[in-house]
């Protein structure tokens, strides 16, 4: 007769080593338990990481301290916490021009939102931009190369993957000719992403006078091999006043007419600051240089009238930001909820929020690649999916892949930007989503997932009818979502 699976957990928990090695097992264990304990992973992340430890001690050690140890460098917290000195004139800006342009309360969804970023430390938005929104690759990247061959005063430029393709060179040969004209550039990569990146690719770069600078490199022993705490987010600014951000990195897939499906937008006005600041602070951190000059920070002037509220997120934050704001977006709509994402992987918090907003008589649409290029996370997301559908949460497939990352409420409110809805971006990489509290322009953004429901097609409770063997190989998937 087989022990029950209680007591074999008991057993696991009770064990006692018979030999050297086995203490030694032990040791490692045990002096593992206070960083999981200690660790700012939900109570279900906490658990699952200690029966992992205790079941297969030296497989979870090695899990533990690769994927689920959050290696906080000491330079990140310093950064955090020096960062009112380190950038006291443009932190002094940023505020200025937030105060003299407030928004006034009008009530409704977006102010609502509005107010619950702020409490999550968030600056309030920044009036008087112009918003494009760009859901086509050739576009989107047209518009940049465009900005870039008319920069003036430098060119910053941050993103997760630059590869050497078709797309990568084009940019960089743009960027080098920027730079041979006396243009300021910096190209600031992740390690991980841009992996198959040579330091070769970026020679033209540097001998041109541009800069370039690597996100926690990967090359300095097991220490360094971080598969969390990766800088997934995009964005390039041109001469101060024009920013670029969502979900595109550089390479073939997301330029090409007949590739990836992504979502961008360019920004011009005061906006841009906001993420100036993110990509000086991630500068500082990858390089040590600090970028706190006037022409980096100023009074950009207006260039529209939408507002748009900058949402930085990340590991080095006290609370998950973009999680919170998406709990708030989706808990407070009061007609409608669109989401557009690749990976769909939500807490439990974001899980119940959806379901509650349908049962609530809000329609809830999200929609999904038809063939998404990660298939464990595709197998995590098939274990919750129907749940949601049995709540009445429509979900829809897009034929290609698609990349973009979008939540609209109400026509009210829209954010886009590179947070995935799942763990690893909401928890454990570094993003930045900026968010429209605008009705035309939430409305804009919302019409880009309706032209691409219009080609998509609606998933019913049959598409998820596994045999025995997809429903093991799904829930195995499941326990993985903590760190997918």
């Amino acid at each position: 007769m087989l022990p029950a699976p209680s007591s074999l957990l008991l057993e696991a928990f009770l064990y006692i080593p018979s030999s050297i090695p086995g203490w030694v097992q032990l040791a490692a264990v045990l002096a593992t338990v206070p960083f999981v304990l200690l660790g700012r992973k939900s109570a279900q992340g906490k658990l699952g990481w200690l029966l992992i430890l205790f079941a297969l001690p030296w497989g979870g050690l090695a899990l533990y301290w690769l994927l689920g140890r959050d290696w906080l460098n000491r330079r990140v917290l310093r950064l955090r916490h020096a960062r009112s000195a380190m950038l006291e004139a443009p932190e002094r800006l940023l505020v200025s021009t937030l105060r003299k342009a407030r928004l006034a309360p009008k009530g409704g969804v977006a102010q609502e939102l509005v107010l619950a970023a702020e409490m999550e430390g968030m600056h309030a938005p920044y009036p008087g931009n112009e918003v494009l929104p760009l859901a086509e690759g050739p576009a989107a990247f047209e518009a940049a190369r465009e900005a870039i061959d008319g920069a003036r005063d430098h060119i910053h430029v941050l993103t997760y993957i630059f590869r050497d393709d078709r797309t990568g060179r084009g940019v960089l040969a743009r960027l080098i000719a920027a730079a041979q004209r006396g243009v300021e550039v910096r190209v600031l990569f992740d390690a991980l992403g841009s992996y198959w990146t040579k330091g070769r690719f970026f020679r033209p770069l540097l001998k041109a006078g541009g800069r370039v600078g690597t996100f926690l490199p990967l090359n300095h022993g097991l220490r360094n091999l971080r598969v969390n705490l990766r800088n997934h987010r995009k964005i390039l600014i041109v001469d101060g006043h024009t920013a670029f951000t969502g979900g595109m990195n550089i390479a073939d897939e997301y330029a090409d007419r007949d590739g990836w499906r992504d979502v961008h937008a360019r920004i011009r006005g005061p906006a841009a600051l906001g993420l100036q600041r993110i990509f000086v602070e991630d500068w500082h951190f990858a390089t040590d240089e600090l970028l706190d000059a006037p022409r980096y920070f100023y009074d950009v002037p207006h260039a529209g009238d939408v507002p748009v509220q900058v949402l930085p997120s990340g590991p080095d934050l006290e609370t998950p930001v973009l999680e919170n704001v998406f709990f708030a977006a989706i808990a407070g709509a009061r007609q409608r909820v669109d989401v557009l994402t690749p990976y769909f992987v939500p807490s439990e918090a974001l899980e119940a929020a959806l379901a509650d907003a349908a049962r609530r008589g809000r329609r809830v649409t999200v929609l999904l690649p038809e063939h998404p290029d990660h298939r464990i996370v595709a197998l995590a997301a098939d274990t919750i999916v129907p749940r949601l559908m049995r709540e009445g949460v429509e979900f829809w497939a897009y034929p290609k892949m698609l990349h973009g990352k979008v939540l609209a409420v109400d026509d009210a409110w829209a954010t886009l930007g590179s947070a995935n809805l799942d763990n690893r971006s909401l928890r454990l990489n570094f993003e930045v989503n900026v968010a429209f509290p605008h009705a035309a322009t939430a409305k804009r953004v919302r019409e880009l997932i309706d032209t691409q429901l219009a080609i998509s097609r609606r998933l019913t409770p049959d598409d998820y009818a596994f045999n025995m063997g997809g429903r093991l190989l799904r829930g195995a998937a499941s326990l993985l979502a903590p760190v997918l």
